[in-house]
């Protein structure tokens, strides 16, 4: 499938791709069965893959990457097994403020507030010592 050529998707992108393209559901699921088979899909894989990604590229907040994952079409399931073994939001929080130190506190805040921190994390991290 072109669609997943280079990247990884969830089971539930895939179908929805395919009801986009008009197939029927028979070849949906034979599609999916297909793709699960050869494990070019596995939710629980690419929940984890992403989760780690934006927790350490973007240094998002546990709760701002459940959303995302959600948002993706990731089971319930495979959100709860990829943010197991995410940092605590403190330690991302610390990591997020570092990556945006030259912009002012305000602006931090926001960033912050963004990427999903409470917001008693966010004066943790943006107020004045």
């Amino acid at each position: 499938m072109k669609y997943l050529r280079g990247r990884d998707g969830f089971e539930a992108q895939v179908r929805a791709k395919c009801r986009a393209a008009g197939a029927s559901e028979g070849a949906i699921a034979a599609v999916i069965a297909f793709l699960s088979e050869k494990k070019v899909i596995d939710d629980m894989r690419v929940a984890g893959s992403l989760a780690e990604k934006l927790s350490l590229e973007k240094a998002w907040a546990k709760e701002r990457i459940r959303a995302d994952l959600e948002c993706r079409g990731a089971s319930p399931e495979s959100v709860d097994l990829a943010l197991e073994p995410l940092p605590p939001d403190s330690e991302t929080a610390r990591r997020f403020v570092e990556k945006h130190r030259a912009v002012e506190a305000q602006n931090v805040a926001r960033r912050m507030s963004a990427a999903g921190y409470d917001a008693e994390t966010i004066r943790a991290m943006v107020a004045p010592d």
